[in-house]
């Protein structure tokens, strides 16, 4: 919020020993002369007094409570010391603060966005946060949202968190195409995208799998600093880096890919099986299960009742649906390529109906004459698979999960904390 017209201007304590000439930028405009002038008290803070409408200033719900505690709430005349050692607190925080408190009115923008999101935070003031938000939103790129995703986390502001979410769930995969990118990702962050069902992914669930393949090559690489290039070949890289590589110590982030749309191409599923990294029992369950969904889906059984409409929970929908795929047209059209064995297909919401209509390449035949269905129904997440071949018959034990010691992407914690 630009151009604000200040009733308040900052000046010095009697403390400090700083020239007049110091807040020249915060100057107060002409305009306060010709105010009428209500009950004020004066602020005292980082060596700065402002000189605030008391009403106003309780408009700050510690500035409110300082009232009442030191004189009373008898403040009209008085100076008020608030006392502050929070770093991320300076003078121009402050005053942006004290303007929105007296006139509704901020000049924010990305330098100083930060010093007053920490004084809101303090004073705890209401109704800054989205414009501070706003300023960051329009600074988010590649090179500045994860550092952003680390701002969130330090200041522990959920609308704040939740704005640099959104856009790493839209813009993720693509920036993970970049190695220097997705070199520095925390493997928890890594972790929590891949696991959310708002992530968009531009060549369907395969996307995910392509990644986690790239993150696992640099991961290896920092653990055993071994001088080679990630490269298409996932096991002649592994097997140069680290002979002895087992992917157990992955699983949490691997479990995390919804292989029933994963393989959905003979693509797709031969190299799932060639890389090894998800367990042959596991791929092999989750086919034969597809396999009987399909059928269910299409040949009715013998004296079958009526079918009853199928309820899903929202949640375990989430959990499990297709992910959104490549944006074609703004909040319109999405694109899936290869999305069922090897079709590309265009979903478009129109008229509060999904519409899928089939994008054709020349390499893709199929008998046009023919209508083309699609059958989209929740089947189990590859959590359940994990569950039931691997951790329930405790196949990933404590040694072989540390056999190629922590990770890199790791968050270390206090072996003395609980």
């Amino acid at each position: 919020m630009g151009g604000a017209s200040s009733s308040i201007r900052p000046h010095h304590s009697s403390s400090s020993l700083s020239s007049p000439d110091d807040n020249n930028d915060l100057q107060e405009p002409e305009a306060k002369k010709h105010r009428k002038v209500e009950a004020e008290v004066s602020i005292e803070a980082l060596e700065q007094i402002w000189d605030l409408e008391i009403q106003c200033a309780k408009k700050s719900p510690v500035l409110k409570e300082l009232f009442q505690t030191s004189y009373n709430d008898d403040v009209e005349g008085k100076t008020i010391k608030v006392v502050i050692q929070d770093s991320d607190i300076t003078t121009e925080g402050l005053h942006q603060i004290f303007l929105f408190l007296c006139n509704h009115e901020m000049d924010i923008n990305i330098d100083n966005v930060q010093f007053v999101m920490s004084a809101a935070i303090y004073l705890k003031v209401d109704g800054v946060m989205e414009n501070c938000i706003k300023v960051y939103r329009d600074d988010f790129s590649k090179e500045t949202i994860l550092d952003y995703y680390k701002q969130s986390l330090s200041c522990n502001i959920y609308s704040f968190k939740l704005a640099v979410l959104d856009y790493l769930y839209a813009n993720f995969c693509r920036f993970s195409e970049d190695i220097e990118f997705l070199n520095v990702v925390n493997r928890d962050l890594f972790k929590l995208l891949i696991s959310d069902g708002r992530l968009c992914v531009p060549d369907a669930e395969y996307s995910i799998y392509k990644m986690i393949k790239k993150f696992i090559m640099l991961d290896q690489l920092r653990i055993h600093d071994v001088p080679v290039t990630p490269g298409d070949d996932f096991l002649t890289f592994i097997a140069s880096v680290n002979p002895s590589f087992t992917p157990a110590i992955y699983y949490d982030i691997l479990q995390e890919i919804r292989l029933s749309h994963c393989v959905n191409s003979i693509i797709t599923i031969r190299e799932l099986t060639e890389d090894k990294l998800i367990p042959e029992i596991i791929l092999k369950d989750i086919l034969s299960d597809m396999w009987i969904t399909n059928l269910d889906s299409h040949v009715p059984l013998i004296n079958e009742e009526e079918e009853k409409e199928e309820k899903i929970d929202l949640k375990k929908f989430n959990q499990e649906c297709m992910r959104f795929g490549k944006l074609v047209e703004k909040n319109s059209a999405w694109y899936w390529f290869r999305c069922i064995f090897g079709v590309d297909l265009e979903f478009k919401y129109v008229d509060g109906k999904i519409l899928v209509k089939r994008k054709f390449k020349r390499e893709q035949i199929t008998d046009l004459s023919k209508d083309f269905h699609v059958y989209i129904k929740c089947i189990s997440s590859t959590k359940k698979y994990f569950e039931k071949h691997i951790f329930l018959k405790s196949v990933v034990t404590t040694s072989n999960l540390l056999e190629n010691g922590p990770t890199n992407h790791d968050t270390v914690t206090d072996k003395n904390d609980d």
